[in-house]
């Protein structure tokens, strides 16, 4: 009997082991996401170590409200889609969607907006 709770305290010590990574690089990824809209027309949309982006504004065409589930650099899934470019699309998720989206519109006011 001694053994089997042994075995199992060793079991969960090794599960520990390989879970606390995986949630460290979660909280990472959770809170090292962010995005920068520079006085230049370029947005900067960064999540982590493993997503950068670098896009110009003016090429953005359309933003629209999703709370879609796809895996995106956004932390939440109450999302912004951001499509430019013959129909390619990338999505983000500002703490302020609408301050975002006027941000985006000082660069581009041709951009439609839905909400």
């Amino acid at each position: 009997m001694g053994l089997i709770q042994g075995s199992s305290i060793r079991s969960l010590g090794i599960m520990v082991l390989w879970l606390l990574p995986f949630l460290g690089y979660i909280v990472y990824l959770f809170f090292g996401t962010y995005y920068i809209v520079d006085s230049e027309g370029i947005l900067y949309i960064k999540c982590g170590g493993i997503f950068n982006r670098k896009m110009d504004i003016s090429r953005i065409t359309k933003v629209t409200a999703t709370i879609d589930g796809i895996s995106a650099p956004a932390p939440s899934f109450n999302r912004l889609a951001l499509e430019y470019s013959l129909g390619n699309n990338t999505m983000v998720a500002p703490k302020d969607r609408l301050g975002f989206v006027k941000a985006l519109r000082e660069h581009n006011p041709d951009l439609e907006w839905i909400s």
